[in-house]
């Protein structure tokens, strides 16, 4: 193998900063610990960072949303989860509890009646 022959690598994913929606009572999620990377070996990085303190809550970092250093590609698909912000469990039961008080409003179910025509 040579300088100019392509090689891959498993690097680790770190992510960096703290994300709004995790300040905001969210929960962030790393989907993806290591990343599989296309590169020459003198571009080959020790690993991959991210800043994910733009996350909010419901929102993912998708590879395709990553800064990679120069002649360095993913493997994998741009549309691939690496790490979300979701709800937390708390947040999200007690935003049940509030759609299960406003429950009096849903309208009623149709009532389904059978005519017979006797015009024959």
């Amino acid at each position: 193998m040579d300088e100019k022959t392509e090689i891959t690598a498993n690097l680790p994913l770190e992510l960096d900063g703290e994300p709004s929606g995790v300040k905001a009572g969210g929960l962030l999620e790393q989907m993806l610990h290591t990343l599989e990377v296309r590169c020459l070996p003198k571009d080959l990085p020790e690993q991959i960072e991210t800043d994910v303190t733009s996350l909010e809550i419901g929102d993912a970092l998708n590879i395709g949303d990553i800064n990679f250093p120069e002649g360095v590609a993913p493997t994998l698909s741009d549309d691939i989860v690496v790490a979300l912000c979701a709800k937390t469990r708390v947040a999200t039961s007690e935003e049940q509890e509030g759609e299960e008080e406003g429950e009096g409003d849903t309208p009623a179910e149709p009532e389904v009646t059978s005519e017979k025509s006797n015009d024959e």
